[in-house]
């Protein structure tokens, strides 16, 4: 797949893509195709999966063993085997009112193992007020910038834009949505 995307954009499109998806695989695969990547809702927790937790069970199942992927990554360290990917957990699962309304993250020990290839590329991490991401999205921005990427992390809230879910794109205000992607590719690539 890593392979099949970057051959993607090198016969549809002249020059770098800016992604805005889930997978950030390209950004490792081929940085030198990939101008920017927008995650609109990104792809769960680093080395695990909360495949309930819209239904406030915080139940983690082990998933994306290297971290924020199933398959291989280029790290500064070369890893061929997820084992080698030394863990901890950090924070905690915090409840409001009886309800679940935070998760702890699982991380890299430090010192962290950088991403050579996703590090040439700048991110952006948008989250939704009421989407089950706002519970563990910050997890993955911080194990990305723990390997040395550099990841915008905005909750669309605190940007004025209120009450989306998961997909947020196609709701009433996904115009604001797209605006605000316009301005960081703006601000951050010109």
């Amino acid at each position: 797949m890593r392979s099949a995307l970057c051959d993607l954009i090198r016969t549809y499109i002249s020059g770098q893509a800016i992604f805005i998806a889930h997978a950030i695989q390209a950004s490792d695969a081929c940085p030198e195709l990939v101008a920017a990547h927008i995650s609109l809702e990104g792809d769960q927790s680093p080395f695990q999966s909360y495949v309930r937790a819209s239904e406030g069970v915080n139940d983690p199942i082990p998933y994306r063993p290297y971290g924020v992927s199933n398959i291989p990554l280029t790290f500064e360290t070369p890893t061929t085997n997820p084992d080698q990917i030394k863990k901890v957990s950090v924070g905690e699962t915090t409840y409001t009112d009886g309800l679940l309304s935070n998760f702890s993250c699982i991380l890299q020990e430090d010192p962290a193992n950088k991403l050579v290839n996703m590090a040439k590329v700048p991110m952006l991490f948008l989250v939704g007020e009421a989407s089950v991401h706002a519970l563990y999205d910050h997890c993955q921005v911080a194990f990305l910038r723990q390997a040395g990427v550099n990841v915008t992390f905005t909750r669309l809230i605190d940007q004025g834009i209120s009450g989306n879910g998961h997909f947020s794109m196609l709701e009433k205000n996904g115009d604001q949505i797209a605006l605000l992607m316009a301005r960081w590719i703006k601000q951050n690539l010109d």
